[in-house]
């Protein structure tokens, strides 16, 4: 998408299709947002490297709350 459009475009048209594909509706705001930090994450760095581990560590932080609930 950066090749067709601007990076903000690109951005949010990622963003949402990351929100979709991931979540429920209930979720799509907060999911929404980290996938907005993911994306910047990666237009900063133009690297997979650092969104790859806030992807992680935010799926290792989920599995340990419901593993401690």
């Amino acid at each position: 998408l950066q090749g067709r459009f601007n990076d903000i475009v690109a951005l949010v048209v990622t963003a949402v299709w990351f929100t979709v594909v991931h979540g429920r509706v209930a979720e799509f705001p907060g999911l929404f947002a980290f996938a907005l930090v993911l994306g910047t994450c990666f237009l900063v760095t133009k690297r997979l490297g650092l969104p790859f581990v806030a992807h992680l560590a935010f799926n290792a932080t989920g599995l340990a709350l419901l593993a401690l609930t």
